[in-house]
């Protein structure tokens, strides 16, 4: 069976169609904080925490497996999925991705980063005795979606807007964002390394190719 080079381009681009290049801003009543860019910052371990900060940092999110990955650090092969532990934000390549979706927009744009439905039980908040203490002076992202936030921790929503180098839509996203926050489980660290929904997309689609061919 002989397939001409714009059927094997369909069948590449199908299998990375759920993959989004987003960016994520913060939305917040606190004209301090609101229209912040979230950035990975390296703390050690192949974790990066996410602070708030005025750079714009690309993330991927796939919507079939509900996996956020953020950029990865120089010489970094794999990819650094977004986990809450220990309500801490960051990504890593060692821990287990914690599942999001995107909800109160058209698509991945312009929309809201959810947890279990809701994208209300984040929060910006500073000294949060993080490895490198970067949040003596930044403010850090955390998750407490069942209260008991620390004083002065600022509530934030998550905002999120299609990258100007993306190559698809997630159709996946609810009409409305959720107002009523759920009673989400505290996550806690898993064993394995996270799932990697741009790499699997890639050798995906490679497998399918080679078996085509």
């Amino acid at each position: 069976m002989k397939f001409t080079l714009s059927t094997i381009a369909l069948l590449a681009s199908a299998v990375s169609a759920a993959v989004t290049d987003i960016d994520l801003y913060i939305d917040s009543q606190n004209k301090e904080v609101d229209g912040n860019s979230l950035q990975p910052l390296h703390e050690g371990a192949a974790i990066q925490y996410l602070f708030l900060g005025h750079q714009q940092n690309a993330f991927q999110y796939d919507s079939d497996t509900q996996v956020l990955s953020g950029p990865n650090p120089p010489q970094t092969p794999f990819a650094n999925n977004f986990s809450i532990v220990d309500h801490v934000a960051w990504t890593s390549s060692s821990t287990e991705a914690t599942k999001v979706t995107i909800i109160g927009g058209h698509s991945a744009d312009r929309g809201f980063l959810a947890i279990n439905g809701s994208s209300d039980g984040f929060y910006a908040v500073k000294n949060i005795n993080d490895p490198y203490q970067y949040s003596n002076q930044q403010y850090a992202l955390v998750y407490y979606p069942d209260g008991g936030q620390p004083d002065g921790a600022i509530s934030v929503n998550i905002r999120t807007h299609t990258s100007d180098n993306s190559t698809s839509n997630d159709s996946s996203a609810s009409a409305s964002p959720s107002a009523a926050a759920s009673s989400a489980p505290k996550v806690t660290p898993a064993n394995g390394a996270g799932a990697n929904a741009v790499s699997g997309a890639v050798l995906g689609g490679a497998a399918l190719l080679a078996m085509l061919i």
